[in-house]
């Protein structure tokens, strides 16, 4: 994932005006978001197939996202990590996985940032991407309205220290936010108002939904309705879970290769990274036979719609009593994925 600075240089710009390219085949995909941003952008395929003069000609002339820096058509490596317990120390996983974790995923409240900037230094320092979610100091209407921006510029700034160019620090602001309050729009419109502060070096901005609410919700939950069109957002994660055993879901297998398809072809046309930003199997659904390829199946469908990152949701918390955590044979298969994953 490494990059140089200078592939900052075609993302959006604080007034929504901006172009970025994704590459997908033999097509240069730009996509340039509306201003002011309250739609979704206009989208023109310019066609020049792979080798050709007009393909091979100049790639370091060629606009990048962020995400896939200096060569367009290069493989994004696959990050396969987890959240553990209630930020712990993921040291058993670890060891399982036998090196440290490609993506480490932790959570936090707005008074916490001097936490955050310790763990993500510490995580860093041991070669462990980390991502970062924040809680807001207040309602979305007021951050929206620049009652936040003291605090985001704080954030962003502390953060960015940490990171570096192909070593950023992943951040997203309030996850799974449907039906939090009462306004959908104001987290959009929140976001447009601060991904710019946060659209640093060393910083990767994202935003993480539910993922179910987009694709089968309420209208107001599509991404076409809540999409932050404009802002520098780097990736979008979704949080997917195999919920098969539940006490509301005891019989009912769930296939999740729709969420990939549909997420890859909705980041395709916005131009950036997506993956789960938190993922889970149910200990019921793990012992079904389809359950015992659960990793590798996500992984493969995943990367085959663009997908680039999951973090497993290794914890009690916050679980309704569902039996996500990895132990036994399930740690055992996510560590095989892990260790499958780590040639890159």
């Amino acid at each position: 994932m490494s990059l140089p600075p200078a592939a900052c240089l075609d993302r959006p710009t604080t007034t929504g005006r901006s172009r970025r390219t994704v590459v997908r085949g033999p097509e240069d995909v730009f996509v340039f978001p509306v201003d002011p941003p309250t739609g979704p952008p206009a989208v023109y395929r310019i066609h020049s197939p792979v080798g050709s003069a007009s393909s091979s000609a100049g790639t370091h002339d060629r606009p990048t996202t962020k995400a896939h820096g200096v060569d367009p058509q290069a493989e994004t490596p696959f990050l396969l990590g987890a959240a553990h317990g209630a930020n712990t120390e993921p040291t058993s996983l670890e060891s399982a996985a036998g090196g440290p974790l490609a993506l480490r995923r932790t959570y936090f409240q707005s008074t916490e940032v001097n936490l955050a900037v310790a763990t993500a230094a510490a995580d860093l320092a041991k070669n462990r991407t980390p991502f970062v979610s924040f809680k807001l100091p207040t309602t979305w209407d007021r951050m929206a309205a620049g009652d936040g921006d003291a605090w985001a510029r704080d954030a962003a700034r502390r953060l960015a220290a940490v990171g570096e160019p192909g070593r950023e620090v992943w951040v997203v602001l309030h996850h799974e936010p449907e039906n939090d309050q009462a306004d959908i729009r104001q987290w959009t419109a929140l976001q447009q108002r601060l991904a710019p502060m946060f659209d640093r070096p060393g910083i990767r901005f994202g935003i993480c939904v539910t993922g179910w609410n987009q694709f089968h919700g309420e209208p107001e939950f599509s991404f076409e309705a809540m999409y932050p069109y404009g802002a520098p957002i780097d990736f979008v994660a979704l949080d997917v879970y195999q919920t098969y055993g539940e006490l509301k879901n005891p019989t009912k297998w769930s296939d999740l290769s729709d969420y990939w398809r549909r997420m890859g072809a909705f980041a395709a046309s916005v131009g950036v990274d997506w993956g789960l930003g938190e993922f889970g199997i149910t200990d019921e659904g793990f012992a079904d036979p389809r359950g015992r390829t659960f990793f590798t199946d996500t992984v493969t469908g995943m990367k085959a719609h663009g997908g680039s990152f999951a973090a497993y949701f290794d914890s009690h918390l916050n679980t309704g009593g569902s039996s996500l955590a990895l132990s036994g044979l399930k740690l055992v298969a996510w560590a095989a994925a892990a260790r499958g994953l780590r040639d890159y």
